[in-house]
């Protein structure tokens, strides 16, 4: 978002947060959707993650190997999201009078490489697309490696 850019109503109404809030209370109150409906929505989430991975390779198209490569401060951002927050998280988790599949859960969705909606966001406020896009893709690549070690961790 650009600094001199305020927060209105319409970016908080978007559509997305509209969508998720009729979302919650069809759940909540136990609506019964018609099968085309709910055929039509299933049929849309599923290309949600191919779509956002479309996203994000048309903006890592452009950007040079070496210029992701030699980002420091990415290395840092790395480093904190997949290693410091999952054993804060781990630290914390293990003390609340949950069962142990759930505070693995929590562990493990922390320790999971960033989401494609970094980019998706960064691009629809006019963020910094290409940082993200970047960050996305190192935190995937970097978690082939990290995740083995967070599992070992729990188990």
């Amino acid at each position: 978002m650009k600094e001199n850019q305020k927060i209105s109503i319409g970016n908080i109404l978007s559509m997305g947060t509209i969508s998720s809030l009729l979302a919650i209370i069809i759940y909540m109150t136990h609506v019964n959707m018609p099968v085309p409906v709910v055929d039509f929505l299933s049929m849309l989430g599923n290309a949600t993650i191919p779509i956002s991975m479309i996203v994000i390779g048309a903006s890592l198209a452009f950007l040079p190997v070496k210029e992701i490569i030699n980002e420091k401060k990415l290395y840092i951002l790395i480093a904190i999201k997949l290693i410091v927050l999952p054993i804060i998280l781990y630290l914390l988790v293990w003390r609340l009078p949950f069962n142990d599949f759930i505070k693995s859960l929590i562990v493990v969705s922390g320790a999971l490489p960033s989401a494609s909606m970094v980019v998706i966001l960064s691009t629809e406020y006019e963020g910094d697309v290409k940082a993200a896009s970047a960050g996305v893709f190192l935190t995937t690549l970097f978690s082939i490696i990290t995740m083995p070690f967070m599992l070992n961790m729990l188990l």
